[in-house]
């Protein structure tokens, strides 16, 4: 676990690092907390030759079950996640192998749509977006990265389409898979 300056506080992170990184990756978790699935989920991308960082949102805290991660989730204000996740963005960015360089992010649920958020912040620290079913209802009208994820009903895939037309700098290739639980769409867009 690494410590960072997350606006005026601590924040703690798992942090893995490759011999040869190759870039850089932000694994933001969902309400579960920081667990064993979002650490290895972090050592895979750096096997992968990723300098990886996985912030704690929850300031160590972990539930296994619904009921307690609805309650993790109440007790920590969306102001502090905001500035653990602006915090360990730029500590990952501060790292020397990536010293500066945009970063990738991947996003699980609550944190896809906090991905989402930081791609909005910071477009010019992040190059891509990586979400697993999550959204966030945001301007996307700076956005500069490329996404790829299934979104959340929320805000589908085609909001995030008609948001990222507009800019008129993006290559969108879209893929709709539909899943009759959810339906939730898988879109891809990359810059041009």
């Amino acid at each position: 676990m690494v410590e960072f300056e997350a606006e005026g506080r601590q924040g703690n992170g798992y942090l893995v690092s490759p011999e040869k990184p190759r870039g850089a990756v932000l694994v933001l978790h969902a309400w579960w907390g920081l667990n064993d699935f979002f650490k290895s989920f972090s050592n895979r991308l750096s096997s992968q030759g990723f300098v990886v960082l996985a912030p704690d949102l929850h300031d160590g805290g972990l539930a296994k079950t619904v009921a307690e991660a609805k309650e993790l989730k109440s007790k920590i204000a969306d102001e502090r996640i905001k500035k653990i996740v602006l915090g360990a963005a730029e500590y990952l960015r501060s790292i020397p192998p990536v010293s500066g360089r945009k970063i990738g992010v991947v996003g699980f649920s609550m944190g896809a749509a906090w991905s989402l958020l930081l791609s909005t912040l910071k477009p010019e620290n992040v190059g891509a977006v990586v979400v697993f079913y999550g959204s966030y209802p945001i301007d996307f009208s700076k956005a500069e990265p490329s996404y790829l994820g299934p979104f959340a009903p929320m805000m589908s895939g085609s909001q995030l389409l008609t948001c990222v037309r507009r800019k008129r700098r993006f290559a969108v290739q879209e893929r709709r898979l539909r899943f009759t639980s959810t339906g939730n769409e898988t879109l891809v867009c990359r810059r041009e």
